[in-house]
């Protein structure tokens, strides 16, 4: 028995297919998967062909006509110029007997995006607050858009952050009662900046999904929300922390090659701390943290030593 927003939607016996209940009067919650391999529509035709009931998207002949609004008026077809930097940085916290951070060196360049790999608590998330200017390194430098982000005052680091920087973290932090439009522009409003919401979930492939409100969306549209979310707001530098930690293998997939798209043809510099492979075997490059061993990485995507 499966239930949802508090009714029994699905059931199944054990050895047989499950079945969707029909509630009063003549409710029936789709499944996401379903819905989504047919575009995540808002409405559907529904026809009886003798005993079945057959629903198509009845949105999908205008949806293919009409072509998503791009955000970007450019367009990058290779790695761009660099736009952070990590140099000899080290994060030590208080009472810790090892730094968890020790000497990292990377650049990140525009248009690439980047994977941050390595056990829990080798530094990925910490990596990621550094270059979001939300904490500061023990020893070493941070560089974004050239500036020196840990020399900055609070006020001037959390500018930088709020012209150049986006980070999406493992939460996706939407207000639930809110629709994805209004959550998207709810970001923007903190900002300070104007945007068009619309044109970022067209994007992230949710133009039929605007006015959902965001606890009716599945995991995976939630998610690109929040991507939309951040890239509404047109960073040069894109953190995301675990995307994909709490998404199935189809939606990881699809959010791993998102972010790859975005990186390429927005020359956006994604940095992505992540477990997953899928998210990896997207990555143009990858930066392995591990204590002394962390493996440099270098301008334009390739780690060090690489041809």
């Amino acid at each position: 028995m499966y239930v949802r927003d508090g009714r029994v939607v699905e059931e199944a016996r054990p050895g047989t297919r499950s079945s969707l209940v029909v509630t009063e009067p003549g409710w029936v919650r789709l499944p996401d998967p379903l819905l989504e391999a047919l575009g995540s529509p808002s409405r559907l035709h529904a026809e009886r062909r003798e005993q079945e009931l057959v629903l198509s998207n009845d949105e999908l002949d205008r949806t293919l006509e009409t072509p998503a609004p791009a955000m970007f008026h450019e367009r990058a077809a290779k790695p761009g110029p660099v736009v952070a930097e990590l140099r000899g940085v080290v994060k030590r916290f208080p009472g810790a007997r090892r730094p968890v951070l020790a000497g990292v060196s990377a650049a990140f360049a525009g248009g690439t995006l980047a994977a941050v790999v390595g056990r829990s608590g080798s530094g990925k998330t910490t990596l990621l607050h550094l270059l979001a200017g939300l904490d500061r390194p023990t020893g070493g430098q941070v560089l974004v858009q050239g500036r020196e982000i840990d020399a900055l005052g609070r006020a001037e680091a959390a500018t930088v952050r709020r012209e150049h920087v986006a980070l999406i973290t493992q939460e996706p932090g939407l207000v639930p009662h809110l629709s994805a439009r209004e959550n998207v522009e709810l970001g923007l409003l903190v900002r300070g900046l104007e945007g068009d919401p619309a044109a970022a979930l067209a994007e992230v492939g949710l133009a039929a999904r605007l006015d959902h409100r965001a606890d009716r969306l599945s995991a995976g549209e939630r998610q690109r929300v929040a991507i939309a979310r951040a890239l509404a707001a047109e960073p040069v530098l894109l953190l995301a922390d675990e995307p994909t930690a709490r998404l199935d293998q189809s939606n990881a997939r699809a959010v791993a090659e998102l972010l790859a798209k975005l990186a390429h043809e927005h020359g956006t510099a994604v940095v992505c701390a992540t477990h997953d492979a899928v998210v990896i075997e997207q990555a143009d490059s990858q930066l392995v943290l591990g204590g002394a061993s962390d493996v440099p990485l270098a301008v334009g995507g390739r780690q060090a030593g690489e041809r």
